[in-house]
């Protein structure tokens, strides 16, 4: 998958979801979706969108895995090289899996360490 391709969606995904309250959550929730929600074979990103349809599904011969359409060409699919977006995806999942578990992990370091200074407190005075 090209930069570009990425990009386009990554600019899709953010275009067509709420604001979130960070960068962090704005990437947890696009790997999120790309790994786990979007369907390529039902859905394509087209002008800065994510839409239910496929632009090509109506023309003859195979369908690309992948439509992403160029912005100022939307006839053109920048992603007609991606032929395995299934290991694509579960790069997303993995991805969106370890950071989970890291904000997970860290998450019990600051709230074990809020209790810890806490009861040391209590002890001092």
């Amino acid at each position: 998958m090209s930069s570009f391709t990425l990009l386009l969606m990554l600019s899709a995904f953010l275009r067509s979801s709420p604001n979130y309250l960070s960068a962090g959550h704005s990437l947890l929730a696009a790997l999120h979706y790309y790994g786990h929600v979007f369907d390529p074979a039902q859905m394509a990103v087209v002008n800065d969108c994510i839409v239910l349809f496929r632009p090509d599904a109506t023309l003859p011969g195979e369908m690309a895995a992948l439509y992403v359409a160029h912005p100022f060409r939307p006839e053109v699919n920048v992603a007609y090289n991606v032929t395995r977006f299934e290991e694509i995806r579960a790069c997303f999942r993995t991805a969106y899996a370890r950071l989970i578990e890291a904000f997970q992990r860290s998450e019990v370091q600051i709230l074990r360490k809020i209790l810890c200074d806490k009861d040391a407190n209590l002890i001092q005075n």
